[in-house]
């Protein structure tokens, strides 16, 4: 990587070649009304990513396709020296594929690239999911009820840890599920599908529980609509969703369900985050 040509471009437009404060790179090309060309925008942003792998230690790539369209769609993304070094999370993700217009492809890719950042995301085990969500009173008590239960995890990470130790601990009594975006790995245990949770391949009245562990906070206000419409579509009546968020029920129940055309009734199950919604 030439650091060097990165900065002669820098120097060549008065702008601070201190990669160590990379937002303060884009701040000052947006004063100047970004007179750079796309050939030299493509040299920094090759530059910020490499310095960005190099200071995490780490060596995630994109497709210079992705590349492009993220360069081109830059003045729509806020924040986008983050994008620039590398620093994909979950918190900006779908700021970024709205706002860069990304495919399906594309989008997988990015979470491709974030479960690579962050790993710790796609390797919590089903304790860890209860000590957030409290799933296992939840399924105990679809199990005293009806014997064996099909549950669905949306956002199941690369490896589908989650659901897979849970279907584990409830051997014979959990028909277990999974989707993400990007499936790596698939243990024997449990289906996992690689697709969008907005649009998911199974039959309608399909599982008696649905949950996501930090995946709905990710959703922007426009597309949890299209979320919550799958989630109440494969739910059997009287099946619950379980889930982390931190918009207000009053939103949800005045709001977000009426959008999806089912009735539904949500509550908080634990604490002021967690949420229980129940498809009538």
């Amino acid at each position: 990587m030439d650091v060097e040509r990165a900065k002669r471009i820098l120097k060549k437009y008065d702008i601070d070649p201190d990669f160590e404060k990379a937002f303060i790179i884009y701040s000052n090309i947006k004063k100047k009304s970004d007179p750079l060309s796309l050939n030299e925008h493509i040299i920094l942003f090759d530059t910020l990513w490499f310095l960005g792998n190099q200071k995490r230690g780490s060596n995630v790539s994109l497709s210079e396709e992705l590349k492009l369209k993220l360069i081109n769609q830059r003045n729509k993304i806020g924040a986008f020296y983050m994008v620039a070094i590398g620093h994909i999370e979950g918190g900006n993700i779908h700021h970024i594929i709205k706002n860069a217009g990304l495919n399906k492809t594309e989008e997988a890719q990015l979470w491709h690239i974030f479960h690579k950042l962050w790993p710790s995301a796609s390797s919590r085990d089903s304790d860890e999911i209860n000590s957030i969500l409290r799933t296992h009173e939840l399924i105990e008590k679809n199990i005293h009820l009806f014997g064996k239960i099909s549950v669905l995890d949306i956002g199941c990470g690369k490896n589908g840890n989650g659901i897979s130790t849970l279907t584990a601990k409830y051997a014979n009594k959990v028909k277990g599920f999974g989707i993400d975006l990007d499936i790596q790995d698939h243990p024997s245990n449990v289906k996992l599908i690689e697709g969008s949770a907005k649009d998911m391949p199974f039959s309608d009245n399909s599982f008696i529980l649905v949950y996501a562990c930090h995946v709905v906070y990710y959703f922007l206000d426009e597309s949890i609509n299209e979320l919550l419409t799958e989630v109440l579509r494969v739910l059997k009546p009287g099946g619950m969703f379980v889930f982390d968020d931190g918009r207000r029920i009053n939103v949800y129940q005045d709001k977000i369900i009426p959008s999806t055309g089912f009735s539904a009734k949500v509550m908080k199950h634990r604490g002021t985050k967690i949420k229980l919604i129940v498809k009538e």
